[in-house]
């Protein structure tokens, strides 16, 4: 393939062919790009002093273009004591490097050494440089000069960015006042990078804990009435089954929601035995957004009236049923002891004065506070109070490295064949000589 005579020519840049560069210089030059590191500062300085040569310098001032790592924190400090021999002019956001030195201009991409390091062998160029045509005609746009381009052949029309001049005082405030930033909170020194590898987690572990929904062995103690007897009977039970096995069979409602909650979790989970569930991050919302309707659906169908609901969901008729049975077995006891009966009414102070009054039927009177006495004090619940509390939670934990030493866990990834962790490669600060032995 033979040459060809080229407008530009692409090359590769590197920090050492920049000084090279800048050090050809016999007339003038200019430089727009996001940061400086402080040898390319003290080259221009001795251009200007030494060689009599214009300089005009345009740099990003926010502290971020320190942080990210296109340049130093102390070549921008040497810039601002030298903001009228330089002729140092600010702009924001940067992000390529135009270096105009005499009739010859070099543009290329800078790297943010913060995040990435420059290739030990560059494949593709990362920029180019071209001589009198280009150089003038950048000189004269950085310098704020309007100009019109017309470009062959294509119909496309793109709007200008025309550079803007600021005063040396403004641009003094605006180096002082990133200079103050970035001594109250230095940035990282790229040097103090290191290459590692860093992962995300594409699985995490589930424990899930449902409230609320075991109604089976929801009881009420009732030593608070047998303490009220003289001698307490043995045949007294201690506590109250609130439903029946056949209560909690009939409602449907909760089997039907523990069926579609073990087949969500089929669907969105692996059962890792004893270590929990596995869920895909990507499942994490459709699980939850799944499990929480079908909690909104149990608690409307337990919510509704025993005429409104044939299959028997409703919770209300059950505790009904269930507290009218209560009163029913302790009100025999209640009326065979009168010495409890000061304690029974201790919530029912009206009832008694009647009762004392022969002003209603004793059985009527005892019947009424062991019915007190069963929603007061013993605090018999009410349907709305444990549908309330139905609920389930959901807790997600890391996949440590440890468990992933566990030949038992990764029997269990083996046999799914899943990629638990993506890995990818990152920078991380060194830790210093002190933080190694701490």
């Amino acid at each position: 393939m033979g040459e060809h005579e080229a407008a530009v020519q692409f090359i590769k840049v590197t920090r050492e062919e920049v000084l090279k560069f800048l050090k050809a210089a016999r007339e003038r030059v200019v430089i727009a790009k996001t940061g400086y590191f402080f040898d390319e500062v003290e080259a221009l300085i001795a251009l200007a002093r030494q060689n009599q040569i214009r300089c005009d310098l345009f740099v990003d001032t926010s502290e971020n273009a320190i942080r990210y790592g296109f340049g130093e924190q102390a070549a921008l400090a040497l810039l601002q004591q030298n903001i009228d021999l330089l002729h140092v002019q600010s702009t924001n956001y940067i992000r390529m490097a135009i270096v105009i030195v005499d009739n010859a201009v070099m543009v290329y991409s800078p790297e943010a050494l913060s995040w990435e390091k420059a290739p030990e062998k560059m494949e593709f160029p990362n920029g180019f440089i071209g001589g009198r045509e280009l150089a003038t005609s950048l000189y004269r746009q950085i310098m704020g000069e309007p100009c019109s381009v017309t470009l062959e052949g294509v119909n496309i029309t793109l709007e200008a960015c025309p550079v803007v001049q600021k005063a040396p005082e403004e641009i003094r405030n605006e180096l002082e006042t990133t200079l103050v930033e970035l001594e109250k909170n230095p940035p990282v020194d790229p040097a103090t990078l290191r290459m590692t590898s860093m992962y995300r987690n594409r699985y995490k572990i589930l424990k899930k804990t449902v409230y609320g929904v075991d109604i089976k062995t929801k009881t009420i103690p009732l030593r608070p009435f047998n303490n009220l007897m003289p001698k307490t009977d043995s045949r007294l039970k201690s506590s109250w089954n609130v439903l029946t096995r056949e209560d909690v069979e009939s409602l449907t409602a909760i089997h039907e929601f523990q069926q579609n909650l073990e087949r969500i979790l089929l669907e969105c989970t692996i059962e890792a035995k004893r270590f929990g569930d596995l869920i895909c991050v990507e499942n994490k919302l459709p699980l939850e957004e799944d499990v929480n309707w079908q909690v909104k659906l149990l608690k409307e169908k337990l919510g509704k009236p025993l005429e409104q609901n044939s299959a028997g969901d409703s919770l209300a008729s059950h505790l009904e049923r269930s507290r009218i049975a209560l009163i029913d077995y302790l009100l025999p006891q209640a009326m065979e002891n009168q010495g409890c009966w000061d304690q029974l009414f201790e919530h029912e102070r009206s009832l008694k004065r009647k009762l004392d009054a022969k002003e209603i039927a004793e059985g009527v009177a005892i019947k009424q506070a062991v019915e007190t006495f069963v929603d007061a004090k013993l605090r018999f619940p009410d349907a709305q109070g444990m549908i309330d509390k139905i609920r389930v939670e959901y807790d997600y934990y890391d996949i440590s490295d440890e468990l992933l030493a566990k030949q038992e866990f990764m029997d269990i990834i083996d046999e799914h064949e899943l990629q638990v962790r993506e890995y990818e490669q990152g920078y991380a600060q060194e830790a210093s000589m002190a933080d190694e032995f701490e």
